[in-house]
């Protein structure tokens, strides 16, 4: 095949039988599953409003939420549906124009959308052609002199950034012992379940000698291995100072926020369904849920943007060029 010659585009398939039978038991799937999901949304809706955990069923609120959940999903799949039966094709050429055909597109525009699409792939490989030329020259008058707002850059971010590794411990004599605290705060957060399930397979062996109570100890695992966490955090930025460790506490605070603000929200609707066992569960949760949420708004201002498209230099102070080696 010619270099020149562009990819030949593929006409619009033909819908079969087959296809309308997929879509017609895809909707069908569809509704059976928002019945269950309306269903389940009313009782939730309900528990509240009744102050139990098993309400009545209410016809009305379930018609509501049926409709909403309809609406919502089966229009995104009319949507998607659509352009699939439309079959629309589209190439944008260098000015930004876009050429579009589609299934019920008549012949002679099929034909002048061919033609436009192979004059705009011979006009972007000459381009091509010409920036390659064009770069070759400049690479030959190009130095490797760095400017001053360059060097500037770099000092500034070998001071606030350091090694720029988010996870990498201090080296010297606090190394090891971050090291060890970060290790042991992660098999605490992370071998709870484990150990609650050994636990649980012990005591149904031995449940006529032990009490089921002793089940509820290896619980205690996480609050000590987030106290272990937090305080290697804590240390961390102590030692190294940086932007890059003030970010990484940022981070695990925001988790940790948004974490206990679900626990909390969980605890309220709990509260406000069995108000009338547990009263003040839910006066205390809202407010604290409120405040983990400014927790994380607060912390996630600390943190530092990650990717290619972050600017090192945006928004940071002049470097002071006196205290660098």
């Amino acid at each position: 095949m010619d270099h020149h010659q562009p990819t030949p585009i593929a006409a619009p398939k033909q819908i079969g039988v087959g296809w309308w039978l997929l879509q017609g038991a895809g909707l069908a799937m569809t509704l059976g599953l928002m019945v269950v999901l309306a269903f389940a949304l009313m009782m939730l809706t309900r528990m509240p409003v009744e102050g139990k955990t098993d309400p009545d069923v209410h016809w009305p609120t379930f018609a509501v939420w049926f409709v909403l959940c309809s609406v919502t999903v089966i229009g995104s799949m009319a949507r998607s549906t659509w352009r699939e039966l439309e079959d629309e094709r589209v190439h944008v050429d260098v000015l930004g124009n876009e050429l579009r055909i589609d299934r019920w597109s008549p012949p002679h525009e099929r034909q002048r959308f061919l033609e436009q699409v192979a004059a705009d792939t011979r006009a972007r490989e000459r381009a091509i052609e010409h920036q390659r030329s064009a770069s070759e020259g400049d690479d030959q008058v190009a130095t490797t002199e760095m400017t001053e707002h360059e060097l500037r850059s770099a000092a500034l971010r070998r001071r606030e950034v350091g090694m720029d590794v988010p996870a990498a411990p201090p080296t010297g004599r606090w190394s090891r012992p971050l090291r060890l605290l970060r290790l042991t705060a992660l098999n605490c957060l992370y071998g709870w379940l484990p150990l609650s399930l050994v636990v649980v397979v012990v005591l149904v062996e031995l449940q006529d000698r032990v009490d089921p109570m002793w089940g509820l100890l290896p619980m205690l695992l996480l609050p000590i291995g987030w106290i272990l966490m937090e305080a290697h955090q804590v240390l961390r930025h102590r030692v190294l100072r940086t932007r890059r460790s003030r970010s990484d506490l940022a981070q695990w605070h925001a988790v940790s926020g948004f974490v206990a603000a679900v626990v909390l929200a969980l605890m309220a609707y709990t509260g406000v369904v069995m108000r009338e066992d547990y009263p003040g569960i839910a006066l205390v949760c809202f407010p604290l849920m409120v405040l983990c949420g400014w927790i994380c708004k607060h912390e996630l201002g600390h943190q530092i943007p990650s990717g290619p498209d972050r600017d090192p230099d945006v928004h940071d102070p002049p470097p002071d060029l006196s205290l660098i080696d």
